[in-house]
């Protein structure tokens, strides 16, 4: 269902500097719309009314950036959901982990994620603190809840 992101990530600081959370235009379809917000896919569709229906603020499609040290070079990624105001406890797999928002990806015929998605996802928590949890496409549309607690 879920595929956690393993890193040695030093303290529990996390950069929130310069990233506004508004929603930035990518690919949407106006037929998967709730809430006068319009999805990419349906599994996306089924987590913005899962968050929703679980009372969790969210903000889908944050453009986050991050630079590495004495690189020129600015990385950019756009996560599906941001979490507002706090990270979450995702419960589940036997394991707990805290984290800031949810990417939805479908899995390769091997089973995997693609690849420049884990990377992504590894770089903004490397550079940034920024833990986003990847979820399985397929399996986030039938879903009738989510694994997600808030961490008080």
């Amino acid at each position: 269902m879920a595929q956690a992101i393993e890193i040695d990530q030093p303290g529990d600081e996390v950069d929130w500097s310069g990233i506004k959370l508004v929603s930035t235009p990518v690919g949407k379809r106006p037929d998967l719309s709730f809430n006068e917000v319009s999805y990419a896919s349906l599994g996306e569709l089924r987590v913005a009314q899962l968050l929703t229906k679980q009372r969790i603020p969210f903000v889908p499609d944050v453009r986050t950036s991050w630079q590495p040290l004495g690189g020129d070079r600015e990385f950019v990624y756009v996560p599906d959901f941001i979490f507002v105001g706090k990270a979450y406890f995702w419960i589940g797999d036997g394991s707990l982990e805290p984290i800031h928002g949810l990417e939805l990806k479908q899995r390769c015929s091997d089973g995997q994620y693609p690849k420049i998605g884990l990377k992504k996802i590894t770089d903004l928590l490397r550079y940034r603190g920024i833990r986003i949890r990847l979820v399985d496409e397929m399996a986030a549309r039938k879903m009738a809840y989510l694994p997600l607690y808030s961490i008080q």
